[in-house]
């Protein structure tokens, strides 16, 4: 058996670390992956790409799960959004991004709280469009959330989830069964027209899987159908973007 030194037990370690600092950026370390996810091309590319999904309206009302250092934030704020609700763990991202948005938040329209859907209230309601980028691996219980988010969003309100795995390449079915597995659980919990959509990037492309809210009966119809219907479900529809993409 080849020596390693010990050397992939620390690269283990290393890669624990990052994603920790991903997951929550906390201290100096996390404070130097804000910048760095505000900078970078493929970040704030990511974030865009969200946005324009949500197809934000002037006046509408926005939920951002795990905002980061505010990229995101400032783009639904440019794209009309009269107030956006904006939620990180992280007390250092939370203080980036109202750096990046300082006018905004001082106008009123972006309100930031330290947290995650734990924070939310039915007083929050009604949201028009919700999204996260690259959070959903994070949560603990993906169905719980599409669920909390489905209660507060108005009828035909949007939820974007944008993915992107970063550490490793992936095969093109991993990817592909991701989303398939996000759009089954966003249909569980009563979303409607589900689609996916996808921008190529490096190491792997992007998916976002967009879903509409319906009222809230129908939801809880819906989503009482789903679990009793052992019927195969929809074929995914699958929108490739015309854009070539860089990491």
């Amino acid at each position: 058996m080849p020596r390693t030194l010990g050397l992939d037990d620390l690269a283990e370690r290393a890669c624990r670390a990052i994603i920790a600092q991903f997951r929550r950026p906390t201290g100096k370390v996390g404070k130097l992956f804000g910048v760095l996810m505000g900078m970078r091309a493929s970040n704030r590319r990511r974030n865009r790409w969200a946005v324009e999904h949500l197809s934000i309206q002037r006046g509408d009302r926005v939920l951002e799960l795990g905002c980061g250092p505010g990229v995101g934030v400032r783009y639904a704020v440019e794209a009309g959004a009269h107030e956006v609700l904006a939620l990180d763990h992280s007390i250092e991202m939370i203080r980036q991004a109202d750096w990046r948005n300082r006018p905004a938040a001082a106008a009123g329209r972006v309100v930031f709280r330290l947290g995650g859907l734990e924070t939310l209230h039915p007083e929050d309601g009604p949201i028009d469009a919700a999204f996260m980028v690259n959070v959903v691996h994070f949560l603990p219980d993906r169905m719980q959330a599409f669920d909390m988010i489905g209660e507060l969003l108005a009828e035909g309100g949007r939820l974007a989830v944008v993915y992107q795995p970063r550490m490793r390449k992936v095969s093109e079915a991993e990817l592909l069964a991701g989303a398939e597995e996000l759009a089954a659980e966003m249909r569980e919990a009563g979303f409607a027209d589900v689609a996916c959509h996808r921008l190529e990037l490096k190491p792997n492309a992007a998916l976002c899987v967009v879903g509409h809210a319906r009222a809230r009966a129908r939801r809880a119809v819906a989503g009482i159908q789903a679990k009793r219907d052992a019927r195969p479900k929809p074929e995914l529809r699958l929108v490739v973007s015309d854009q070539a993409g860089h990491a």
